[in-house]
């Protein structure tokens, strides 16, 4: 999904009046590269320590494969369900899946992004602690 987002992102050049468009307001061809490099090594790298978090958290919970892709697939549904609710939105994970877009679009801001990304790093490193006092005390 990394590949396809940054393929994306890195393809302006595909539509001619959107490629005119882009290289007329800027100075350099690094000011188009740089900030979607940025931005889509970063939602990889959150990406990756979500997943290795949701996988590391699932494996102290339970013992076998199976009940593992269970809650992970039962978390994985229940996210977007709850970011139906206007409240919640803004503070799920999921909505930085549309991060890159919405910055390369002008919709928002990065920092709109931040206290989704500050609740992602905080419930990760949470889930991690828990993680690992459940690992350390379960018996062999």
């Amino acid at each position: 999904m990394v590949v396809v987002i940054a393929a994306g992102a890195f393809s302006f050049d595909a539509h001619r009046g959107l490629a005119i468009f882009l290289r007329t307001r800027v100075g350099s061809i690094w000011q188009l590269v740089t900030p979607r490099f940025a931005v889509n090594a970063a939602a990889a790298t959150a990406c990756l320590l979500g997943t290795l978090a949701a996988w590391y958290e699932t494996a102290s919970m339970v013992r076998s494969t199976l009940a593992t892709v269970g809650i992970t697939l039962a978390v994985l549904l229940l996210l977007p369900i709850a970011g139906t609710l206007r409240a919640v939105d803004r503070w799920l994970p999921t909505t930085l899946a549309t991060a890159p877009v919405d910055l390369l679009n002008g919709a928002h801001r990065l920092s709109h992004h931040l206290p989704t990304f500050a609740v992602a790093v905080v419930v990760s490193a949470a889930a991690l602690a828990i993680a690992v006092l459940r690992l350390r005390t379960r018996e062999i």
